[in-house]
């Protein structure tokens, strides 16, 4: 399965250009004039691209890619901004948590992928990584030849997906598409997506590529 774009960064400008409430400060207009603003960063851990480190810090490359917007606003603008992150519950609570935020300049990170329903709801930066999704099992289910062993194989397999996810879209698709049937366990993160498969038989799930190779 291979979707289009990948995207782990995507911000809601409430309208306008703007950042994140500080001190009165509403708009990109009123950032400049103050010079400074703070910029709310609602995220959930997604290795390689954000998590915190043994120290508490953040780490990754949304972190890394947030230091150099600073770095450039500071630059370009004389405006000085402070990184808020505010830690959600889930994948699907962060997604929500943005969509739902009335603040200009609210920003989301984790390991997003572009598709046309999230974008009538929030704006995306533009893709930097195609979006490549992996099929992985438990160690006990034999490699398939066919379409026809996938079938018969995996509609007896139990899937493991985290809930609202386009891995979840990509199980309802293989579902309907190849006509099988197969029970759907939702868990909280990608760890718990990789952590239950490789000590469970007879699961399977969908994750992203990078996700997969750093683990």
């Amino acid at each position: 399965m291979k979707r289009i774009f990948l995207v782990l960064f995507f911000l809601v400008w409430a309208g306008h250009a703007g950042f994140g409430q500080s001190a009165g400060v509403r708009s990109w207009a009123e950032a400049q004039k103050a010079g400074k603003a703070t910029v709310y960063v609602y995220w959930y851990e997604s290795r390689p691209f954000i998590y915190k480190n043994e120290n508490g810090e953040m780490e990754g490359i949304e972190q890394e890619i947030l230091s150099g917007f600073k770095d450039y606003v500071r630059e370009k603008y004389k405006v000085e901004l402070t990184l808020q992150w505010k830690e959600t519950k889930n994948f699907e609570n962060t997604y929500q948590t943005l969509c739902d935020e009335t603040l200009p300049g609210a920003f989301g990170v984790s390991a997003f992928s572009i598709t046309q329903p999230r974008k009538e709801r929030v704006n995306f930066t533009l893709p930097y990584m195609p979006d490549i999704s992996v099929l992985i099992s438990s160690k006990n289910i034999p490699i398939v030849q066919n379409g026809e062993e996938f079938d018969k194989i995996f509609s007896g397999l139990e899937a493991i997906t985290i809930k609202g996810t386009t891995y979840e879209e990509d199980l309802q698709k293989v579902k309907v598409e190849r006509n099988i049937d197969f029970k759907i366990r939702y868990v909280p993160s990608y760890q718990n997506i990789l952590t239950t498969i490789s000590s469970a038989e007879n699961a399977f799930g969908v994750i992203d590529l990078p996700t997969y190779m750093v683990d």
